[in-house]
């Protein structure tokens, strides 16, 4: 048995289910907007190989657009990477200003 790659299956499923739950959108939409392949999650969750370089891709966009609405729904015991500067910069951008 894979530990690690079985760890890391998991913590794809626990994101893109509770991505699901909090923005509505199904694991196929995701995989095709971060991957251009919409079918992977789909083959993944259901135990074919991936690569660390692909699954990082995947969890940094899912960070990425992460509604901020939602932060404390991120799976606990998934490791989340920061929001890349760029999507960083857009999620600041679309907070309403506060009257001093």
């Amino acid at each position: 048995m894979r530990v690690m790659e079985e760890t890391l299956r998991q913590h794809l499923s626990e994101c893109a289910a509770a991505f699901e739950a909090a923005t509505g959108t199904k694991p196929s939409v995701v995989s095709r907007r971060a991957l251009q392949d919409s079918r992977y999650l789909e083959r993944v969750i259901g135990g074919e190989g991936f690569t660390v370089r692909t699954f990082d891709r995947l969890v940094q966009y899912l960070s990425d657009n992460w509604p901020s609405e939602a932060d404390d729904t991120w799976p606990t015991g998934v490791p989340r990477p920061p929001k890349t500067p760029i999507a960083a910069n857009v999620d600041a951008a679309a907070q309403p200003e506060v009257a001093a």
